[in-house]
């Protein structure tokens, strides 16, 4: 292997100081790749040039554009801060894209957790008034709800079914099979 002349060190390292990449300098001054690698490695030149990839859609003023309408302003989400920046800046993005900068900048998305469709102090009212109804008989019933003594039983009967005694008995109510049957069809109906 030749010994490189000082000479074309220097104009081998010129152009790579210039941002030239391996196969531009190997153009430009008519070098071999080898000779172009070794005198890279020699002289440690980090490495320069294109990278790849297409360029980035935004830069940090729109994201921070972005991140102040979610944060600050009356967006509430990824694609209601797409529409503002189109109108805002004119920038037409992904709704993809502006999630990776809210989710950068530490705005991450997450499920609403569900309410219970019944609060305590309601199932505790609720509960009581079964209490207070539970020596009803069914003519009470028909009265209260326009109910017939068949269907207080078929109530009681799918109650038994769905949900099994354990629902009355927790209670530790001493009460009659009928009485037993018309709390399982008030809970059954949703009143506990």
């Amino acid at each position: 292997m030749q010994k490189i002349s000082q000479e074309r060190i220097n104009n081998i390292k010129k152009h790579l100081l210039d941002n030239l990449t391996i196969s531009g300098v190997m153009e430009a001054i008519g070098e071999s790749r080898g000779t172009v690698q070794r005198v890279n490695e020699m002289l440690k030149i980090p490495a320069t040039g294109n990278k790849g990839g297409s360029p980035k859609a935004l830069t940090e003023r729109d994201q921070k554009y972005i991140v102040q309408a979610v944060a600050i302003k009356s967006k509430e989400n990824a694609v209601e801060a797409t529409h503002g920046l189109e109108k805002g800046l004119g920038k037409s993005v992904s709704v993809y894209t502006v999630r990776r900068v809210l989710g950068r900048a530490g705005l991450v998305s997450f499920v609403k957790p569900k309410k219970p469709l019944i609060t305590i102090k309601h199932k505790k009212d609720r509960l009581q008034w079964a209490y207070d109804h539970i020596s009803c008989t069914s003519d009470d019933w028909d009265a209260l709800f326009g109910l017939t003594k068949l269907v207080l039983t078929a109530l009681g009967q799918m109650e038994r079914h769905m949900l099994g005694k354990y629902q009355v008995n927790r209670f530790n109510l001493n009460m009659s099979e009928k009485q037993s049957s018309m709390v399982e069809a008030v809970l059954w109906s949703g009143v506990a």
